[in-house]
């Protein structure tokens, strides 16, 4: 693949880093959501998880440090 590219000059490659959650900050808000409301939540209709996502939502919004 590195052959066919650089007989591109058009075509730039840039590597990119591993998974680096601390460069995209809504990964901070999906980690505090995913680990409280809908932990462990075995609901029977979609509506449940709808709900415990929307509690988890306002949560969020009135912690300051979060959002």
């Amino acid at each position: 693949m590195r052959a066919w590219a650089a007989e591109r000059d058009w075509l730039p490659l840039k590597r990119l880093p591993a998974y680096a959650p601390e460069l995209n900050p809504v990964e901070l808000l999906w980690s505090s959501l995913k680990k409280r409301e809908p932990a462990n939540l075995a609901g029977d209709h979609l509506a449940d998880t709808a709900d415990a996502a929307e509690q988890g939502i306002r949560r969020i919004s009135t912690n300051p440090r979060l959002p």
